[in-house]
């Protein structure tokens, strides 16, 4: 994990296409309460 500091992707531009990356996948593959693993999650009684 050390390196010389230098790095040829910012920071905040890693961050950015993250950013818009989370926006264009569909909300059907997103981990969320509505998709995902949780769509077809029971809970055991």
């Amino acid at each position: 994990m050390m390196g010389d500091g230098k790095h040829r992707v910012s920071f905040d531009r890693v961050i950015e296409v993250m950013k818009q990356t989370g926006h264009d996948i569909p909300s059907l593959y997103k981990e969320t309460s509505a998709g995902g693993l949780a769509k077809n999650y029971r809970q055991e009684d």
